[in-house]
């Protein structure tokens, strides 16, 4: 069965991008976009297929379309989620368990900031979350939000490029692009 298989391979695919986070192997931007495209993309992806498989897409090169596409809103989904891990410092583990999550990528290159000295163990969780509010500071006044802003924006042109593209979105397409562009 088609949607067997298929879920079968993106719950394999986002298993394996939870499993790099949990081994906090992020070093860089190139290793948390693969990370990320697994991990949450897969899932979108997964929905995606199946939303389209119920709706009687039968073509398998729009179905992996689909697939690969939607994986984009995966990622500005999880960029979305590491946003929020910033503002939630006290109740989200990624910077608990020093997960190198979007923002974090670039907060640790500013050796002075907090982050910089968390990240290299200068300071403790504990003292961390006591500097909540200068973390949220330097994370919206050194760069990081539009540096994730950024990113995000690429991953949505990314996903409607490939909309455009895909001959399922024709019939309303300028509305359906509208309502992508209005989601931020």
């Amino acid at each position: 069965n088609k949607m067997k298989q298929l879920c079968c391979n993106l719950l394999v695919d986002s298993a394996n991008g939870q499993a790099l986070d949990l081994k906090n192997g992020v070093q860089n931007e190139v290793d948390y976009f693969k990370m990320v495209m697994q991990k949450s993309g897969a899932l979108f992806a997964l929905a995606g297929s199946i939303g389209a498989i119920a709706a009687g897409v039968e073509d398998n090169r729009l179905l992996e379309q689909i697939k690969d596409h939607s994986r984009y809103l995966g990622v500005v989904a999880q960029i979305y989620n590491d946003i929020d891990a910033i503002y939630q410092l006290t109740t989200n583990t990624d910077l608990q368990n020093r997960r190198r999550i979007l923002p974090i990528l670039y907060m640790m290159h500013d050796f002075d900031g907090i982050i910089g000295k968390y990240y290299r163990s200068e300071l403790t969780y504990n003292e961390l979350i006591q500097l909540k509010n200068n973390v949220i500071r330097e994370f919206e006044c050194k760069g990081a939000m539009p540096f994730c802003h950024f990113y995000i924006k690429r991953f949505e042109k990314q996903y409607i490029q490939a909309v455009k593209q895909n001959p399922l979105y024709s019939h309303d397409l300028k509305n359906f692009i509208s309502y992508i562009e209005r989601m931020n």
